[in-house]
């Protein structure tokens, strides 16, 4: 493990590349910029309580946690590697000032996505619930917000109040809820080429219109509604 800061508001790396084979870690209590490219397999961990931003172009292979509840914030459109996977947990959160690609998205943070910009996740292919709350806003109607990748199911359990739209890939699936009485979508239009699940125990009702060729489930013990011109091509 390489540590930069221990809770105070001193510590920085140097100005070349970090090769991370194992473990990064920032704790500071003040504001950071790390501009430095990041490679390796290694993992990277936002600890501390001030904020951190990441503005490399960055590839490395390993998790990326952000516990520290200063946050983290990414710019340029590569700060976290393709491949991570992101575990965002409660009271912290992430800013997406750079539309940005990750691996997968765990927690029960808040993903703050800047006006127009979009998220991208799954392409590792792994199974993930998020229960926090991914907010964000359009200046042109149906701005893909959220990009579901790859071939694992992302379940999201939260409230949710990004105003762009949807995109579900061929062979993976988006799940609102889990058994329970929360999770949601917000915002546009769902281009649905993967399948979309609905599994809640409560009422919901989606406004949101549905297209594209893949599927639609409801799986949930309570009633879904759909009030919008749906033309998607596959199952129901």
């Amino acid at each position: 493990t390489l540590q930069v800061g221990n809770g105070g508001t001193t510590g920085t790396l140097g100005g070349g590349a970090v090769v991370n084979n194992g473990a990064l870690v920032f704790n500071r209590s003040n504001a950071l910029a790390v501009g430095n490219a990041i490679s390796g397999s290694g993992s990277l961990t936002q600890a501390g309580t001030g904020l951190l931003t990441l503005s490399g172009g960055n590839s490395y292979g390993g998790t990326t946690t952000v516990s520290g509840t200063g946050g983290l914030t990414l710019q340029g459109g590569s700060a976290i590697g393709d491949g991570s996977a992101v575990q965002v947990d409660a009271g912290t959160t992430l800013t997406i000032d750079t539309s940005e690609t990750i691996g997968s998205l765990a927690g029960a943070g808040t993903v703050a996505l800047a006006t127009d910009q979009a998220l991208s996740t799954g392409g590792n292919n792994t199974s993930t619930l998020f229960s926090g709350s991914i907010t964000g806003s359009v200046t042109v109607a149906n701005t893909l917000q959220l990009i579901k990748q790859g071939s694992g199911s992302f379940t999201l359990t939260g409230s949710n109040s990004y105003a762009g739209g949807t995109s579900i890939a061929a062979g993976g699936s988006l799940q609102l809820g889990n058994g329970g009485t929360t999770g949601s979508l917000a915002g546009g239009a769902i281009t649905n080429d993967g399948t979309l699940i609905v599994d809640r125990s409560n009422a919901i009702t989606l406004a949101n219109s549905i297209g594209g060729s893949g599927a639609l489930r409801q799986a949930g013990a309570g009633l879904l509604t759909l009030t919008a011109d749906n033309s998607y091509g596959g199952g129901t």
